[in-house]
């Protein structure tokens, strides 16, 4: 099984509603939905490869110890309704990053 980043998934999501696959609900809705989730999604996993210092399922010169160990769903609250996206978990690191336990550490979702 290849094992690949929240991140494409929900790019293949997008290209799937652009070439006009069926959805429920409003196709602009979806693609505004959608849209926010990648975004987020990237960002989260942008800042954890600057973090460590190096992309995913890379090795080599490190900047920080550390590894990646699979992803957790977390929930955003918006105007809309909640956005899940996958949080990337962290192992063997000292201290944290702060976008991730916002995420974490709150009983209930944060609002953007």
């Amino acid at each position: 099984m290849k094992r690949i980043p929240p991140s494409r998934k929900m790019r293949q999501e997008i290209e799937e509603l652009l070439s006009g696959h069926e959805a429920e609900g409003h196709p602009l809705d979806n693609f505004v939905r959608l849209g926010a989730r990648y975004m987020l999604q990237v960002a989260l996993e942008q800042e954890v490869e600057d973090y460590l210092g190096r992309a995913h399922y890379r090795r080599g010169s490190r900047r920080k110890e550390g590894w990646r160990n699979g992803y957790e769903l977390g929930n955003l609250k918006t105007a809309d309704g909640l956005l899940q996206v996958g949080l990337p978990q962290l192992r063997g690191t000292e201290g944290t990053l702060s976008t991730l336990n916002s995420f974490r550490h709150s009983e209930r979702a944060p609002m953007f």
